[in-house]
């Protein structure tokens, strides 16, 4: 039955996030099982490791620190969410300022995008009367994104929560495939963070589009 559920569930989305399934020895659950998040927990964003990294190796990284939990979304992802408490989480943003070395690779650690908007509205930035929205950015300041593999029900709501986070300044979704707009200045972190993800029963690739072909 485990392994049905398994073959049935794993790499599947739903709620905007993709589930995550597998089995694993009696033995090792105790290692894997999430510990009820705190209030003071605090999630941050590592990015920089090699394809396939484990949670394993991603806790040796941290040896230095006590870890709640880690999170590898799946598809080959080069970076994860690692969970901590608040009490810690400065000290690991201090060591990872400027990047670390690790296994040939620089490691850089930042807030989630989620504790961010939570830490702007402990300053007061969140609730209060808002400000006068930005003028738009001029062309140069902007370039397409093109989403391809996509399901040809996506929506352009489906779009607009998958880039939850960034700013974005237009969507066109076209039968399998969407345009999104963002600033220049985000588009190494957007594809590196979605590039691969997946929506329904698709992996979707990210790519500056051809202007040639839009």
């Amino acid at each position: 039955m485990a392994v049905a559920i398994v073959q049935q569930y794993a790499g599947t989305y739903w709620k905007n996030a993709t589930l995550n399934a597998r089995c694993v020895p009696d033995e090792e659950m105790e290692k894997l099982l999430v510990n009820e998040p705190s209030a003071t927990d605090v999630s941050l964003f590592v990015k920089g490791f090699k394809i396939g990294t484990s949670s394993k190796e991603v806790r040796e990284m941290f040896k230095d620190f006590p870890i709640r939990d880690v999170n590898i979304l799946p598809g080959g992802k080069t970076f994860c969410f690692v969970t901590v408490e608040q009490a810690h989480a400065n000290s690991i943003l201090a060591r990872f300022k400027n990047g670390v070395k690790w296994q040939g690779r620089t490691i850089k650690v930042d807030l989630s995008d989620k504790d961010k908007r939570k830490k702007k509205a402990e300053f007061g930035l969140v609730g209060a009367p808002p400000a006068p929205a930005p003028a738009a950015l001029p062309p140069t300041d902007i370039t397409d994104l093109k989403l391809s593999n996509l399901p040809y029900d996506v929506t352009d709501y489906n779009i607009r929560n998958l880039f939850e986070g960034f700013a974005v300044y237009k969507v066109v979704v076209m039968s399998g495939y969407a345009f999104v707009g963002i600033p220049t200045g985000d588009v190494g972190r957007t594809i590196d963070k979605l590039n691969e993800t997946m929506i329904g029963a698709r992996y979707i690739k990210v790519k500056v589009a051809d202007s040639r072909k839009k």
